[in-house]
């Protein structure tokens, strides 16, 4: 865990050197600092490199549990995230509110920044790093280890918790079907509806809208309950 903040460090001085734009560099980021880490190791383990990640795809009750909770649950990580974000904002929340902020298309911002971080991040955190150590110390310490090695990769004291919350859920969706497809759509959709929200004329339609939080948190309560049940309990 230590060696993909080591070649963070490394590298994306480096890539940032080349004059790219964010849209480009971030990618590359994540591919040779997150990505590559978790699949020279999973090449290292006994087995197919499919097999050690959990790139199996998941029974249909199982994916469609996924699309629920992902759809839902990150309402609730939304309310637990926004009283922290405006007191302890860090530099990268900064710089990321700035990037999304340029007149980029959505469809290429949902792409560089829920696609491609769901793939890359959930195959080193949750693939390579919580199976990994819930087969060598139990899936508690899996669970545990992965999930705040995911909350400081994202060098965020505000996104801490929310993300070491999410990271719990991941790792244990994982762990518990054998495979690592829902967690990658969950993270996905979770990101994914973040960057919705910053849309000027998404935001304004919920505003015209003007729909009940009560409501919103019902529904959110609710999806995740079911989505968890789903993913989670075995006939």
């Amino acid at each position: 865990m230590p060696a993909v903040f080591g070649l963070a460090i490394l590298i994306a001085p480096v890539v940032s050197s080349l004059g790219l734009v964010w849209l480009a560099e971030f990618p590359v980021v994540e591919a040779i600092c997150i990505l590559l880490p978790a699949l020279v190791a999973a090449r290292a383990a006994p087995g197919s490199v499919r097999g050690a990640l959990g790139l199996v795809w998941p029974p249909a009750r199982v994916l469609a549990g996924a699309l629920v909770f992902g759809a839902t649950f990150w309402y609730l990580n939304a309310v637990l995230v926004a009283p922290l974000l405006a007191e302890h904002t860090s530099a990268s929340d900064r710089a990321l509110a700035v990037a999304i902020a340029d007149d980029t298309p959505l469809l290429l911002e949902l792409l560089v920044l829920a696609v491609v971080p769901a793939i890359c991040e959930e195959i080193l955190v949750r693939g390579a790093i919580a199976r990994g150590l819930a087969g060598r110390f139990g899936p508690v310490a899996g669970v545990l280890l992965s999930s705040g090695y995911f909350a400081l990769l994202h060098l965020s004291l505000a996104r801490a918790l929310p993300t070491l919350v999410l990271g719990g859920f991941l790792a244990a969706i994982v762990l518990r079907t054998g495979s690592l497809v829902p967690a990658i759509f969950i993270h996905a959709l979770n990101n994914g509806a973040a960057l919705l929200l910053t849309d000027p004329s998404v935001a304004q339609a919920l505003i015209d809208a003007s729909p009940p939080p009560e409501l919103f948190f019902g529904v959110a309560c609710g999806g995740t309950a079911i989505g968890l049940f789903m993913m989670l309990h075995r006939r």
